[in-house]
């Protein structure tokens, strides 16, 4: 048992500070972060006869949390919330290539751009400017691109509700970089 918990407290030491970087990036809130970092750690001690001596720690740590996020997604995705959002219909237009606003207005150069750096950073400040449902959305599809089906079922909503919820999540991530004066790049 004492070997155990020096076992934890040294993976603590180790990946403690990624763990909460991962999960801070997926939450975008200190402090829930730093819960599902501790809960993470303390569904990893009550399994640790599940880990097995020569695999990857942080792997296994990283799994645990990774769903750890997805329960704590999944509670925001209660039927109470399913119904704020409602099932809405996107005719397939809007959802497959509607022309963004401002789409005669494009960005002149833009490698200079990504190259200077300013369309990264005001990416991410628009990403992180997101409700927290549709950050979650936008880094779970477009930046680890986990499959719709999946995200649908580990959610709990339907094809059409993820698709509604994606279109929200473009239409502001479009509004928020008129915003800070970068025009659609289409």
């Amino acid at each position: 048992m004492e070997d155990e918990s020096q076992m934890l407290e040294q993976w603590l030491e180790e990946h403690g500070d990624f763990l909460f970087r991962h999960a801070l990036r997926k939450v975008n809130d200190p402090s829930v972060a730093e819960d599902l970092v501790q809960i993470t750690f303390l569904s990893a001690w009550e399994s640790m006869s599940k880990f097995k001596t020569g695999n990857s720690a942080k792997n296994w740590l990283m799994g645990i949390l990774r769903h750890k996020i997805m329960d704590y997604f999944r509670r925001l995705y209660s039927k109470k919330n399913h119904e704020e959002f409602g099932e809405e219909v996107l005719s397939s237009e809007d959802d497959h290539g509607a022309k963004m606003p401002g789409a005669g207005n494009q960005i002149q150069d833009p490698m200079a751009t990504m190259e200077s750096g300013e369309l990264r950073k005001t990416l991410k400040r628009c990403v992180n400017a997101l409700p927290e449902k549709l950050r979650f959305l936008y880094l779970e599809r477009e930046m680890e691109g986990n499959p719709t089906g999946d995200l649908c079922e580990q959610l709990g909503i339907t094809d059409n509700h993820f698709h509604v919820l994606m279109h929200r999540m473009r239409r502001q991530l479009r509004d928020c970089f008129k915003k800070h004066g970068i025009e659609t790049l289409s």
